[in-house]
């Protein structure tokens, strides 16, 4: 540092303004390029072609080192990817089946009074499609005390994203060694829920109060 301190102080730096030209009758080039001149201080201040006095000036501003952000960039862009990749393997991961998720409702429940509505086929393959969402669920328990809008595969709740309504209270077997259990009022909320096959394996419990809830089944 100390070094390039003393070089500065050294060297001055000006700009040739003999718009006249040289001696000779050529203009110099230096004057009509506007160059920044570095002169040592040892030396006379004057232009290095035409010999004719200088301005002084700031010295050059340092080059862009365009490598080096190029580096920079792609560096931060691999540690981005390498990022939303691995966060995208945890949400795999998590949103693996459970074993023997199957709803138990432990408190009593109401008696239904109309028949279950079947869930609709794919009408746009003949019929033979029934992997399509729907908003007409098909009999499973949960079911029988809230409305499910989602995806469907073979008739029954199946993917990710859903959401689930309650028209009335129930009780929701949380499957823990302890006999856990989320009680859930009517007029609340399962969002994000994850179906396999039929059976509820988590989601985001909304209450009535603002409250939330994340579960795991």
């Amino acid at each position: 540092m100390a070094r390039n301190q003393n070089k500065s102080r050294n060297v001055n730096y000006g700009i040739c303004t003999n718009t006249g030209g040289k001696a000779d009758g050529t203009p110099c080039s230096k004057c009509q390029n506007k160059e920044k001149q570095a002169i040592s201080a040892r030396k006379d201040f004057v232009c290095e072609e035409c010999c004719e006095p200088l301005t002084k000036t700031t010295p050059p501003s340092a080059p862009v080192n365009v490598k080096l952000i190029v580096a920079i960039v792609a560096a931060v862009a691999l540690i981005a990817g390498g990022i939303f990749l691995f966060s995208g393997r945890g949400e795999a991961d998590e949103n693996l089946p459970l074993a023997d998720t199957t709803v138990v409702d432990s408190a009593t429940p109401e008696p239904i009074q109309e028949p279950a509505e079947e869930a609709k086929t794919g009408e746009k393959n003949g019929g033979d499609d029934k992997s399509h969402k729907t908003s007409q669920a098909p009999s499973i328990d949960i079911l029988k005390y809230a409305s499910y809008d989602g995806d469907y595969k073979n008739g029954v709740p199946h993917g990710n994203g859903g959401t689930l309504k309650f028209k009335k209270a129930y009780r929701l077997d949380l499957k823990t060694s302890n006999g856990d259990f989320l009680d859930i009022n009517a007029g609340e909320t399962i969002k994000n829920t994850r179906f396999r096959d039929g059976r509820l394996c988590g989601g985001n419990l909304y209450r009535n109060n603002g409250e939330q809830k994340s579960f795991s089944r």
